[in-house]
């Protein structure tokens, strides 16, 4: 259902008048499964199932086939956000497998709402992370670097190259496997709304891919990627600025039966207010972030000594001169051997 198109409580209004008799209902976390609760009328016993305060997101889908298994007879629904419907994959060829016979209910408003709903009222109207599409992450950070790894082979002798020709393949296969297996289920979209966690894992293997290049490239151009790499992921570490600027622009590029790029004022708007240049500009209005700092901040009104602009700036170079003590150190050891 499009949270455009129709408002959740009329969902769930018309859902509890075509509720059949005797009927089973699990609902999961967040906020129109929780409200959910508060439609549902029921005539007898053990037809409810609820996470209550437990918290566990992708509770409703196994319940519900669990439910459904112990009363064959009677009819069982799942309400699910989208959020927790991503985290079901498993539960769902269960279902299929042992052919458990119920009806899930996904709540698509594109987000996690009970999430986005605390970062709205304890930090400031500020959300980050909490759009399950959100295009300005995924592997961006490692880009430049990562790019080489597609880039044609130099014709090098086997003996020059930096990884050998088997482990080459192996990269390969994973990296194409588990590109095929995001794109198969949603985790395609959902490794958007948490940077490049899902597909994690496939960045060492990229990296070794692109071995060949990278190790031949000249030192100038390797120092500027490299900046680049490093600057980036370290402003998306210390902040991340999400907001409905590309939502409203699909939405309305949708209404209008147009490209988004074909937008008036398409480019200006993803220049200046789309998620990642809202980063880079905090970070220079404001300074350093760290986010556990800012939570303490926060938290802490009475140590106005942790508002000190400086203060961020200054851990995060003693970690800097930390980590470059430690590599000197270790170089300095190994030169002993």
């Amino acid at each position: 259902l499009d949270h455009d198109l129709i408002l959740g409580h009329n969902v769930l209004r018309e859902l509890e008048k075509a509720m059949p008799r005797h009927a089973m209902v699990s609902t999961d976390i967040g906020n129109i499964c929780s409200v959910a609760n508060s439609y549902l009328r029921f005539d007898e016993p053990r037809s409810m199932f609820a996470a209550m305060s437990f918290g566990n997101c992708g509770y409703a889908f196994p319940v519900a086939c669990g439910a459904k298994i112990a009363a064959p007879d009677r009819p069982m629904i799942a309400y699910v956000g989208d959020g927790a419907w991503g985290i079901s994959l498993n539960e769902l060829l269960t279902c299929a497998r042992e052919k458990i016979g119920v009806t899930v209910v996904v709540f698509n408003n594109g987000q996690w709402g009970a999430e986005k709903k605390n970062h709205v009222d304890f930090y400031s109207q500020r959300f980050q992370a909490v759009d399950l599409v959100s295009p300005s992450w995924g592997l961006l950070p490692f880009a430049p670097l990562l790019a080489f790894a597609f880039l044609p082979g130099r014709a090098l002798r086997e003996d020059e190259r930096v990884l050998p020709r088997r482990e080459r393949t192996w990269a390969w296969a994973f990296a194409l496997a588990f590109c095929l297996f995001c794109a198969m289920n949603v985790y395609s979209l959902l490794q958007f709304n948490t940077g490049f966690r899902y597909l994690l894992p496939i960045v060492p293997f990229l990296f070794l891919i692109a071995a060949d290049h990278l190790a031949r490239l000249e030192r100038r151009w390797l120092a500027a990627l490299s900046v680049a790499v490093v600057l980036h992921a370290t402003v998306l570490s210390m902040t991340r600025e999400v907001s409905d600027t590309e939502n409203d622009l699909r939405h309305l590029a949708v209404a209008l039966d147009r490209p988004s790029v074909t937008l008036d004022g398409y480019w200006e708007l993803m220049l200046t207010q789309a998620p990642v240049p809202a980063s880079f500009v905090r970070i220079v209005e404001e300074g350093p972030q760290l986010p556990w700092l800012t939570v303490l901040r926060q938290t802490s009104p009475q140590a106005p000594w942790l508002g000190n602009p400086f203060l961020a700036l200054g851990l995060v170079l003693a970690v800097v001169a930390a980590c470059l003590g430690i590599w000197r150190v270790g170089a300095a050891l190994e030169r002993r051997r």
